[in-house]
């Protein structure tokens, strides 16, 4: 539904319960599996994420209109959410090695 005129954009079918459990438990193991690879498997999230920063960068016209057309969002404002979404990409391309490292901290000895 265009929320700025009320037209029906598009419809959806709704699934079952036993084909959303299905979706979440398999959701749930992926994560699991790959929450297990700790720091080993940051080269691979950062690749992932480089592949989505291009992939908004190049689609970023057609995204915007399909934001604008669900949310009803000015098109200057749905650009703004996928330049957002990219720079956020990089950010986490750029810092996630120093957010997940160790880090000593120094405690009171309560003695």
């Amino acid at each position: 539904m265009n929320p700025k005129n009320n037209k029906l954009h598009r419809t959806f079918e709704a699934i079952t319960s036993s084909e959303l459990e299905t979706a979440i438990d398999l959701s749930y193991q992926r994560f699991r599996k790959k929450y297990s690879q700790g720091h080993a498997g940051l080269s691979r999230r950062f690749e992932k994420l480089s592949v989505l920063q291009a992939v908004l960068a190049k689609n970023k016209e057609e995204y915007a209109k399909l934001i604008t057309q669900e949310m009803g969002k000015p098109i200057t404002q749905s650009e703004a959410e996928i330049d957002k979404c990219i720079s956020h990409c990089q950010y986490y391309i750029d810092n996630s090695v120093r957010h997940l490292s160790d880090e000593q901290l120094d405690v009171i000895n309560p003695n």
